[in-house]
């Protein structure tokens, strides 16, 4: 096994082992977080996620999107190698389950748009470092993906602070978050400039 799948398999093995209360109580402070900030509050399409296998819940952020009026945008991987950004238009109750095990909009490639449209991106991941890089399942979908949303793109982590490692297992290619937060901190890439 290589380094990055020795961490995966670790994180995954704990994350596998949090509980309801637990993870909604965590996702909470983490959405919290984002909602309060001002990244934002002056974003007007904002790509999140539909938490599965116990992912940093992010059902208040994207409650909060659709009542403020945001553009919601989720993601629909639709083959081994690509990735939508999708509108949403309600949650979850108009969705239907990917091959993945990933919640999808209802009718998603109606409404498939431009990555370069949108502002601030919340991105999972199994293992992040404090320099914001990630490791995701290994199949890269957001590894392709970031590089096709524009450069002022805000690209913010999601992660419990378990999740959050010392080692420095980035290569020259991969692009970091701009900002990672957790329920117990903020951290922020020193190269990205971005603050909350």
């Amino acid at each position: 096994m290589t380094d990055k799948e020795t961490l995966r398999k670790r994180i995954l093995a704990v994350r596998k082992g949090l509980d309801e209360e637990t993870k909604k109580r965590l996702g909470r402070i983490i959405c919290q977080k984002l909602l309060d900030s001002s990244l934002y509050k002056e974003a007007k399409t904002v790509m999140s996620y539909m938490d599965f296998r116990n992912e940093a819940p992010t059902e208040v952020l994207n409650r909060a999107c659709l009542s403020d009026g945001k553009n919601l945008l989720l993601p629909y991987c639709i083959d081994d190698k690509n990735m939508h950004a999708v509108k949403a238009e309600l949650l979850p109750d108009e969705s239907f389950t990917d091959r993945f095990g990933i919640r999808v909009p209802k009718n998603a490639l109606e409404y498939v748009w431009d990555p370069k449209r949108i502002d601030l991106l919340v991105v999972p991941g199994v293992v992040f470092n404090r320099k914001c890089y990630r490791i995701g399942y290994g199949k890269g979908f957001y590894d392709r993906f970031l590089t096709l949303v524009k450069p002022d793109c805000i690209k913010v982590g999601f992660a419990y602070e378990f999740q959050i490692v010392d080692d420095h297992f980035q290569r020259d290619y991969d692009i970091p978050t701009d900002i990672l937060i957790s329920e117990k901190r903020v951290y922020y890439n020193e190269n990205s400039g971005v603050g909350l």
